[in-house]
């Protein structure tokens, strides 16, 4: 006795993963970015960047910015760290109470 076995569906063959990728990121792309990659890189003088001078008061600027931004930083965490101990049974230790005075 022969068995004979019969395929009823093929599943179609599986895109590759760069595949699948290659072709959303293609509907994606614009037809000014395709043309970009033709053109020849622009001369030094056609893309110069002006340039940056910096200056005291733009430093001092850039280092109050800076300062808000960790002090607020720190706050968030501190206070972060005194409600996760708060319900941890440890209120009575010295160290957690100067935690939330602060």
């Amino acid at each position: 006795m022969s068995m004979e076995f019969v395929c009823v569906s093929e599943a179609p063959p599986r895109k590759m993963f760069v595949e699948e990728l290659k072709s959303v990121s293609m509907k994606m792309h614009t037809r000014e970015q395709a043309r970009d990659g033709e053109k020849q890189p622009k001369q030094p003088e056609e893309r110069s960047v002006s340039k940056w001078d910096p200056t005291i008061d733009g430093y001092l600027k850039f280092l109050v910015d800076s300062m808000v931004v960790f002090d607020t930083l720190e706050k968030i965490i501190n206070m972060l760290f005194t409600l996760h101990m708060m319900n941890s049974g440890t209120q009575g230790w010295k160290g957690v109470q100067i935690w939330q005075k602060i």
